[in-house]
């Protein structure tokens, strides 16, 4: 589990780790699911030991670039499966970070409007709307920060009385890198990402693929 990795298994020291066990309690994750991944994350005595975190970098179908995160107390299992995967969908290892800029985003319950002052007066860079989201009947925001601020705002965002969805450190397209691709590769580049995403020690994939309007 990266929060652990990052901010230790103690919730009431690390508020992204206390977001995600009250999110997996909300989804009826049980206790002993939730107990067993802070372990794993932490090393616990009985797992294989500290997770470490890995990036590996392809070309996938269509152009499209992929950044995969790895949390792994195994990094040659890793790099062995995040090959394969890429492989049979017919994809590459190939260097692509250079095309994505890397951000702290802290998803809030907040419509733009009110909370852009109280964001960029804690240090936030942007606020965006978030289109998507499950709860229909509430208002979502991104807030964008550089990766080193992201833990800090929002632990103050919070004591302004916000709700915090959840926050982490993401490597994002850079808008003159997308690519833009049509429905049948979207489709693709989601399946490659869902295979590489089942994998037990990869983390997330970041892509810079864009679908078109039709």
């Amino acid at each position: 589990m990266a929060a652990v990795k990052q901010g230790g298994a103690d919730p009431a020291k690390n508020l992204q780790l206390e977001t995600l066990i009250q999110q997996a309690k909300e989804n009826d994750v049980t206790k002993a699911v939730i107990e067993n991944a802070i372990a794993r994350g932490s090393g616990a005595s009985g797992h294989d030991g500290p997770l470490e975190s890995y990036l590996y970098e392809a070309m996938g179908p269509g152009g499209v670039a992929l950044v995969v995160q790895a949390l792994t107390s195994n990094r040659t299992r890793a790099i062995a499966q995040v090959k394969a995967a890429i492989t049979k969908h017919n994809g590459a290892m190939s260097p692509v970070l250079y095309m994505f800029d890397r951000k702290g985003r802290v998803r809030v319950e907040a419509e733009v409007d009110r909370i852009l002052d109280d964001a960029i007066d804690v240090g936030a860079e942007d606020v965006v709307a978030v289109s998507e989201n499950a709860k229909k009947d509430v208002s979502i925001s991104d807030v964008f920060t550089e990766p080193q601020d992201t833990a800090r705002v929002a632990e103050e965002l919070k004591k302004r009385g916000y709700s915090i969805v959840e926050f982490n450190i993401e490597f994002i397209a850079q808008p003159d890198n997308t690519v833009g691709v049509n429905e049948e590769t979207m489709e693709t580049i989601d399946n490659l990402a869902s295979a590489l995403e089942d994998l037990n020690d990869v983390h997330v994939v970041y892509t810079n693929a864009k679908l078109l309007e039709q």
